[in-house]
């Protein structure tokens, strides 16, 4: 239904913008005044994915990616006893922590001292369809924010926006907010 939906606009549209640059060649002499407005028509349904993209990759440069505040070096006391089975139910496995010789962090242990805290996914900007979300590291006995991984996602332009069944667009950096790398780059093993 959505496809005919569709379907049906696009062509009323099309009338629309033929009938409105047949009488605008009626009214007005010169070739200029069609071009301009086939234009508009053009433009309209077109012009925030061109501003959308454009601003998008300005974000994505300027303000995403992973930002370092301090490095921590994990000691000894966060690791698992040779034999100790990990019986912690939390979502993030820190295998980047995991020891030359296989011992694991004990990460219910870890969590008392710092945690990730993934944040839901903000709108950045209303009209252009740009989400932000951050996962960040803390460390809970400082009350300090060790790092932060920002990512943004773009959903596309008005049009796609109004027939959209399922969610699509891009994201910057590409993939999912990646606890390893953001750990990997601030939490070290001494």
């Amino acid at each position: 239904m959505v496809g005919l939906t569709v379907l049906v606009v696009i062509t009323l549209y099309f009338i629309l913008a033929l009938s409105t640059v047949i009488l605008v060649a009626v009214k007005c002499k010169g070739w200029k005044w069609q071009i301009i407005t086939l234009l508009v028509f053009i433009l309209i349904p077109t012009a925030d994915v061109i501003v959308g993209n454009i601003y998008f990759k300005y974000v994505c440069n300027q303000h995403s990616g992973v930002f370092v505040h301090k490095k921590v070096g994990i000691g000894d006391e966060y690791y698992l006893q040779p034999g100790e089975e990990d019986s912690s139910r939390w979502i993030f496995k820190l295998d980047f922590l995991t020891k030359e010789n296989g011992q694991k962090v004990d990460r219910d242990k870890f969590r008392q001292d710092y945690d990730f805290i993934i944040g839901k996914a903000e709108t950045y900007s209303k009209y252009l369809h740009i989400y932000r979300q951050e996962l960040t590291i803390i460390d809970k006995n400082l009350n300090e924010v060790l790092s932060k991984y920002i990512k943004f996602s773009y959903g596309g332009g008005w049009v796609e926006n109004i027939y959209k069944v399922t969610g699509s667009g891009r994201g910057c950096p590409s993939g999912i907010l990646n606890s390893d790398l953001l750990g990997n780059k601030t939490l070290y093993s001494k």
